[in-house]
C-alpha cells in the first residue's frame, strides 16, 4: 500500500453573503472539507471581533502557510467583483494582482456554484475567467467534481503522467516501408467486436491494397554491383510486414465468415498472375524467385489460419478448387501449382558457403514465432501427404515439397491433428473430402504406401517423415 502523505493542507475560501442559503452551501463545503482532512479558513469561523476584514483577506491570500484559495462563483461574487463593489469588490482588487502574478497558475481556484437558470453559463468573474474551474453547481456532477477538487489541493491526480521511455532506436535504423494494408487491419481490429458485418467489405479492400502493395517490393532496377542472391534477400525482408498484414487480415476475416472459397481462390490467381505479368529482363529471374518464394508461404499462411479457427470444410474447398492462371493460358491446375522451386537460395548457400540443408526453410523458420513454425511445418507436411494421396493431384512428381519437414521434432513427434483425427469414425465420415476418397478400405491403402522417403539430398535429415507419424491405415476409423 503506498504510504499517504500526513501534510495537512490548508486553503481559504473567498465567497460572497449573497443568501443564507448559499452561506450554508459554503459552510457544507468548508465541513466537507475538513472531514477530509483539509484544514479549512472561513471568515464565520476564523474572523474575530475587532479585526480588520480587509487585512484579513490580504493575509489569507498571501499567507505561505495556505496552499490553495478557492474562490466560490455564484451571480453575487461575480456582480460585486466585475463592479468593485462590497466586500468582495475589496477582495477582488486583493487577489488580481495576485492572481495574475502567480506563476504557478495552481494556487487559485474557482469553484463553480451556480449557473445562469436560463442560459446554463457559469457565474465567473471576468478577474478569473480565463481560469479553468472546479463545477460545483448541480448534485448530479457534485460527487466525482468534489473529488476532483480533492485532488487538486492534495496535488494527487487520478492521471499521471508516465515516466519517458528510452530513444526509439528504430528511429536511426534503415527505414521500413509501410503499406496502407496495415490501416486496413488496423480498422478491422477495432470494428470485428462491435461491427463484424463489415469485416467481410475490408477483406476485399485488403486484396486490392496488398496487390497494389506488391509494387514497393518488386524490384525496380536490378544493381549491377550486387549478386542476385543478395538482392532477393533484400525483397523477400520487404516483404515481411506485408506477409504478417495479411496473416492478422485473414484472421480476423476467418472469425466471421468461413464458407465464402472465392475470396481465396481469387487471391491467389490474382497474385499469380501479377508474378507473371513481368516482361523477362535482365532482373526477371530475382524478382521472379522472390514470388515463388512468397506464394508458397502465404498459401501455407492461409491453410494454418483457416484449420487454427477450425473450418475444415473451407481448408477441403481450397484443397478441391481449381486454379486458373495465365501461365499455364487458364488450363485448370491445382494448389500443388503454389509450391515452386526457388533457385537463387540455393545459388546463396552455394556462393557463401552456409552449408545449409535448405537456406529457404531457414529463412522461414526466422519469419516466425517457434509455435507458429511448428504449425508451418506440419501444414506442409499435411500438403505433401494430401498431394501424395489425393487421386485429383495428377502426375508421380506433382507434389507439394515440404520444404520445412527437417525441423519436424522427430525424437518426440506430435502427430498432425487433422490427420489424428481420422481414427474417429464420424469424423472421417464428416470431413473425408480434404483426402479426396471417401471409402475407408482405399484410404488404407494409400496411407500405406505414403511412406517417409528421400527429401534433401545434401547433409543432415534427408527423409520425409511418412503419414503414419499422425495416422495408421489400421487405425482409420477405429473409433466411433
Amino acid at each position: 500500500m503506498k504510504k499517504v502523505d500526513k501534510e495537512i493542507k490548508k486553503v481559504f475560501i473567498s465567497y460572497s453573503w449573497t443568501t443564507e442559503e448559499h452561506k450554508r452551501w459554503v459552510r457544507e463545503l468548508a465541513e466537507n472539507l475538513l472531514a477530509n482532512g483539509v484544514d479549512v479558513v472561513l471568515d464565520v469561523w476564523n474572523l474575530k471581533p475587532g479585526q480588520e476584514k480587509y487585512a484579513f483577506m490580504e493575509s489569507m491570500v498571501t499567507s505561505k502557510e495556505i496552499d490553495k484559495v478557492l474562490i466560490i462563483c455564484d451571480r453575487g461574487y461575480k456582480e460585486k467583483a466585475d463592479d468593485r463593489t462590497g466586500g468582495v469588490g475589496t477582495e477582488t482588487q486583493i487577489l488580481t494582482p495576485k492572481i495574475y502574478g502567480d506563476v504557478s497558475q495552481e494556487k487559485f481556484i474557482p469553484i463553480v456554484s451556480e449557473r445562469n437558470e436560463e442560459t446554463n453559463e457559469e457565474y465567473v468573474p471576468t478577474f478569473i475567467e480565463s481560469r479553468v474551474y472546479i463545477d460545483l453547481s448541480s448534485p448530479s456532477i457534485f460527487d466525482e467534481n468534489y473529488e476532483q477538487l480533492l485532488r487538486t489541493i492534495y496535488e494527487a491526480p487520478s492521471l499521471t503522467k508516465p515516466k519517458i521511455g528510452a530513444t526509439p532506436t528504430w528511429l536511426f535504423e534503415e527505414p521500413l516501408e509501410h503499406f496502407s494494408t496495415s490501416r486496413i487491419v488496423t480498422q478491422m481490429e477495432k470494428i470485428i467486436d462491435v461491427h463484424p458485418d463489415r469485416i467481410k467489405y475490408l477483406i476485399l479492400q485488403f486484396k486490392d491494397e496488398f496487390l497494389n502493395g506488391l509494387n514497393k517490393i518488386e524490384l525496380q532496377e536490378l544493381d549491377g554491383e550486387k549478386p542476385n542472391d543478395d538482392v532477393l534477400m533484400m525483397m523477400i525482408d520487404k516483404s515481411l510486414l506485408l506477409k504478417n498484414d495479411y496473416a492478422k487480415a485473414i484472421g480476423y476475416y476467418l472469425q466471421v465468415e468461413n464458407q465464402n472459397v472465392d475470396i481465396f481462390v481469387e487471391f491467389f490467381e490474382e497474385l499469380v498472375d501479377h508474378i507473371y505479368s513481368f516482361e523477362k529482363g535482365g532482373y526477371y529471374q530475382t524478382q521472379f524467385d522472390q514470388y515463388k518464394f512468397l506464394v508458397h508461404e502465404l498459401f501455407v499462411v492461409t491453410m494454418m489460419t483457416i484449420l487454427k479457427y477450425g473450418h475444415i470444410n473451407l481448408f477441403s474447398k481450397l484443397i478441391n478448387h481449381d486454379y486458373f492462371f495465365r501461365k499455364n493460358r487458364n488450363q485448370a491446375t491445382d494448389f500443388v501449382d503454389f509450391r515452386e522451386y526457388v533457385q537463387i537460395l540455393d545459388d546463396r548457400n552455394t556462393r557463401l558457403g552456409l552449408n545449409k540443408v535448405s537456406l529457404h526453410a531457414d529463412i522461414l523458420k526466422n519469419r516466425y514465432s517457434e509455435r507458429e513454425f511448428e504449425e508451418f511445418i506440419d501444414v506442409e507436411l499435411l500438403l505433401y501427404y494430401i498431394s501424395k494421396v489425393h487421386p485429383n493431384i495428377k502426375g508421380d512428381y506433382n507434389l507439394w515439397f515440404p520444404a520445412t519437414y527437417l525441423y519436424k521434432d522427430m525424437f518426440n513427434p506430435k502427430p498432425i491433428k487433422l490427420l489424428n483425427k481420422l481414427k474417429s469414425k464420424s469424423f472421417f465420415e464428416e470431413n473425408w473430402s480434404f483426402l479426396g476418397i471417401n471409402d475407408k478400405a482405399k484410404l488404407q491403402d494409400e496411407i500405406r504406401k505414403c511412406k517417409g522417403e528421400t527429401g534433401y539430398t545434401g547433409g543432415g535429415r534427408r527423409i520425409i517423415p511418412g503419414i503414419d507419424m499422425s495416422i495408421k491405415a489400421d487405425e482409420l476409423c477405429s473409433r466411433p
